[in-house]
């Protein structure tokens, strides 16, 4: 049968088979109560209270029953610390003994609920256990899905504890693997609960067309029938019989401590309005600051395996310019200028950068699209930042907007491989939750780095290189989107 076809996904509780019948559940223990093992939502991972030894089951009724039978040496009574577990008789004398435990209330999650009794006397204290059938219940995690253009396996993870199909509509989407695991609630019988995770593989194709979506049914009849939706992105088009519009990265250290820094800042951008478009900035602040502006940790560990590198001597500000050292200390915009015009000249793009930012749901989901013209292999970092941070630091209001901070990379430190070929756009994605820091997600926007090996010296002013260079950079708003873009 063809993978794309009804899969019948059978599944039972072969241990639970006869869930309606009691079975003779104690073991002994000391004096303590037991509790309910249950407690939480059906969206959430179930976490079942494991149980050793027989255990009594009980259907997933109102007033379902079941009866345990006990050897007492002594007169007894019996308690449950269960609100929905009741047991009777409460007392009695020594003998053998019948007791009935009765669930006063449907089990409304999607997990099995352990109840616990102590049956206990002058000499013994007996703990049972009583475990009541799940409520019939699916959970999807991911319904909606976006994807980028250039094909890629997808796992989409989700709870069930019924019977249920699974079927492609869209010739683009293969399914490739369905996996499964579960929850052990009984050790020593290996009894597991019938609620399991599964974790669905899907293989989407790449895209030569528009955009496109495709749906994934998930039917569990008499229970829900979901839809896993699936966009994906186009591949970007791009024309390889021009030159790609060449950009410089500008990372500076910073920290809100730092009069010089706010300086320095003011002559960047004055440089970047003098040159529209040609540089983009991150600015990586510094632990030290406070507070406010530095929470993500990141700048720390960049800064100082500069500074052991040779390249950063101690001072704040301090620039990277397209990956190499610059310069320490507020240099007039002129400077940057000049860097600019040295790039454009010296270092001519290799690469294009197209792609789209989504955010929905705290989630942020990055679309790259990267067009080269030689076959070599490249590295990314690709970094979330944010605007209009207002803090009140040295030499500053505190109405003075700090822009452009780094608040998290989404890739590797030090960036993350990426093999390119000559003419051929290579996609790329990458996905992080918004950080609980961000101020205003309306205010971030993602920033691409894409670096080739190779060294540079630069002759507008001395600096120290690493073995890496920027070869194109680009900044995306967030819930935008960039084409590829030429000199012209």
């Amino acid at each position: 049968m063809h993978m794309t076809d009804f899969r019948k996904l059978i599944f039972g509780l072969t241990c639970l088979a006869g869930m309606m019948t009691a079975i003779a559940s104690c073991e002994k223990n000391g004096p303590e109560g037991g509790g309910d093992g249950n407690e939480g939502d059906n969206d959430q991972k179930p976490s079942i209270e494991e149980v050793t030894g027989p255990v009594t089951f009980l259907s997933n009724e109102e007033n379902a029953t079941a009866t345990v039978t006990l050897e007492m040496a002594s007169d007894w009574t019996a308690s449950s610390n269960s609100s929905w577990l009741d047991v009777t008789p409460a007392s009695g004398a020594a003998g053998t003994i019948e007791l009935t435990v009765t669930a006063m209330e449907v089990n409304y999650d999607a997990k099995e609920r352990v109840g616990t009794f102590i049956v206990a006397s002058d000499s013994v204290s007996v703990k049972c256990s009583v475990v009541q059938d799940v409520y019939p219940s699916m959970t999807l995690a991911d319904t909606d899905l976006t994807v980028g253009g250039g094909g890629e396996e997808l796992t989409v993870s989700f709870w069930s504890n019924v019977d249920f199909e699974i079927k492609s509509e869209a010739d683009w989407i293969t399914i490739v693997d369905l996996e499964e695991d579960s929850v052990l609630i009984v050790q020593e019988e290996k009894i597991y609960s019938r609620t399991k995770e599964y974790t669905l593989l899907l293989d989407v194709a790449s895209n030569d067309g528009e955009m496109r979506e495709g749906r994934v049914v998930v039917n569990a009849p008499g229970v829900t029938d979901s839809e896993i939706v699936i966009t994906q992105l186009k591949v970007g088009d791009a024309d390889f019989s021009r030159s790609f519009f060449r950009r410089s990265f500008i990372a500076k250290f910073s920290a809100t401590w730092c009069g010089p820094c706010y300086i320095a800042n003011e002559y960047i951008h004055e440089a970047m309005n003098n040159v529209p478009d040609r540089m983009e900035i991150g600015a990586y602040m510094l632990s030290s600051n406070g507070g406010g502006l530095s929470e993500w940790s990141g700048a720390d560990k960049a800064y100082n395996e500069l500074y052991y590198a040779g390249i950063a001597g101690g001072g704040i500000p301090f620039v990277l310019w397209n990956n190499y050292g610059v310069l320490e200390g507020a240099y007039p915009p002129d400077t940057y200028v000049a860097l600019n015009d040295e790039a454009l000249t010296s270092l001519p793009a290799h690469t294009g950068i197209a792609g789209r930012v989504i955010e929905s749901d705290g989630i942020l989901d990055v679309f790259l699209d990267i067009a080269s013209t030689e076959t070599a292999d490249y590295s990314i970092r690709v970094y979330l930042l944010e605007d209009g941070l207002l803090y009140s630091g040295c030499a500053a209001g505190s109405t003075y907007p700090n822009n452009d901070v780094i608040r998290e990379e989404l890739t590797e430190a030090g960036g993350e491989p990426v093999s390119l070929t000559a003419n051929e756009v290579t996609s790329v994605s990458y996905s992080c939750p918004v950080p609980s820091y961000v101020k205003d997600a309306g205010n971030l926007h993602v920033l691409a780095v894409l670096y080739r090996s190779g060294e540079f010296t630069s002759s507008v002013i001395y600096s120290s290189g690493l073995d890496k260079v920027v070869d194109n950079v680009v900044d995306i708003p967030v819930n935008s989107e960039v084409d590829f873009e030429y000199e012209n």
